[in-house]
């Protein structure tokens, strides 16, 4: 009985073990998408006239959109279905009407998403380009 009570002991202890080591490995990698995480991002505006500018921030922000919004760097008409569809950047204004807007790309890439549904993590490189036509 002895070593039967051993054999389901160690075995508890070793499915605790590996329980406890899965769960960990999974926080880590989920900790990095929470409001909680600070993150540093570099958001670079392209101008018209082709003129660039950076802008470096510390956030807690999980979406580009209110990042961008609430530092005051960019805005925009709120859209229910859509979110925020991002008008004015650096103070210069992309009117619809004459095909202009704001192509955004995230570490090289073009992001297709709209600001507010655009997440963030630790050292993206962001890129809002004036950009006429489509």
């Amino acid at each position: 009985m002895t070593k039967e009570f051993n054999k389901k002991t160690v075995g508890w202890i070793i499915t605790a073990v590996v329980i406890v080591a899965a769960a960990v490995v999974i926080w880590l990698n989920l900790k990095e998408y929470t409001d909680d995480n600070v993150k540093e991002i570099d958001v670079t505006v392209v101008h018209s006239d082709k003129s660039r500018k950076t802008f470096s921030y510390t956030t807690r922000e999980t979406y580009l959109g209110p990042l961008l919004t609430g530092e005051g760097l960019a805005s925009g008409r709120s859209d229910a279905l859509m979110g925020t569809l991002i008008e004015t950047v650096d103070g210069e204004f992309a009117d619809q009407e004459k095909d202009e807007w704001w192509a955004l790309y995230r570490n090289g890439g073009f992001v297709d998403t709209v600001t507010d549904r655009t997440p963030i993590k630790n050292g993206d490189k962001i890129e809002v380009i004036f950009t006429i036509g489509y």
